[in-house]
């Protein structure tokens, strides 16, 4: 049966690199690692040497590579045999967690999967345990990845939503000279390296910084409404207020986005991939 360590396998044998493999796979190298060191111990082989100067393939790893895409083939024909019934698959869904690119792909196969959409707020961790199996959403949170699979599909670009009332609200790209002498909420430190990373080309421009802790809520929005507050977000948030206008950021940086269940429901990737592949 299907494997998604085999996934980590396939890229690392291309990357001959954990750390290019992280990057592909929107994961520490650390995590990279573990996850070759799990498959290994499951196979009861060693599949790459490791040295200073990288990683490279053993007999064995070579061997499992030659055969992999033949496997692969195998097990995607077993799990279409085995799910000729319809499954029911439960996604969370709120303004901040749209899931227009999923039903994308459910509408091209809505007769795969018997979907049931489940409304929430802000504890995705409590919802994915108790109320549905997966969102979409952004997430490069490190301190879940012990807790939960993450399944990437993209990149959002982070920038700004702006008060329709503020100054800069006619502007098509804010600046980082445009900071200067505004207010803004965004996460705090330690939660997400890209909001770190935006943050700190913000800290050079803009001394009052507000910081949102864990994530956002309509409630932050809100409070950027009524306080005339800058709020740095993805573009994917882009109607979440009518009262903000999302304005891009002059300076590019990249979240991760993609599918989000926790470490029990692998059967859940499996079961998305498919429906993407087929759409």
């Amino acid at each position: 049966m299907y494997n998604p360590l085999l996934d980590t396998f396939l890229i690392v044998a291309q990357e001959l690199s954990f750390t290019r493999a992280g990057k592909r796979l929107f994961i520490s190298h650390t995590a990279v690692m573990k996850q070759i060191n799990t498959l290994e111990s499951q196979l009861g082989v060693s599949l790459f040497d490791r040295d200073n100067q990288g990683v490279k393939l053993t007999s064995a790893g070579g061997k499992l590579l030659a055969a992999l895409p033949q496997y692969l083939s195998m097990s995607r024909q077993l799990l279409q045999r085995i799910r000729q019934e319809p499954q029911e698959i439960r996604v969370g869904i709120s303004p901040l967690y749209p899931i227009h690119e999923f039903l994308r792909w459910w509408r091209k196969n809505p007769h795969k999967t018997s979907l049931i959409l489940v409304p929430f707020q802000d504890d995705f961790m409590g919802g994915l345990a108790r109320d549905f199996d997966f969102f979409i959403g952004a997430f490069d949170d490190p301190r879940k990845t012990s807790q939960l699979i993450f399944s990437p599909l993209g990149n959002y670009q982070l920038g700004f939503q702006v008060p329709v009332k503020s100054q800069l609200t006619h502007r098509q790209v804010i600046t980082p000279e445009d900071l200067r002498g505004q207010t803004i909420m965004m996460l705090e430190e330690g939660i997400s390296p890209a909001n770190d990373e935006m943050r700190s080309t913000v800290e050079k421009y803009c001394k009052r910084i507000i910081d949102v802790p864990e994530r956002y809520s309509l409630a932050t929005f809100n409070k950027c409404v009524k306080n005339g507050y800058l709020l740095v977000a993805p573009d994917c948030w882009r109607d979440v207020h009518p009262a903000l206008r999302p304005i891009p950021f002059s300076r590019s940086f990249a979240i991760p986005y993609g599918i989000v269940t926790r470490k029990n429901k692998l059967w859940i990737i499996q079961q998305l991939t498919e429906l993407r592949r087929q759409a």
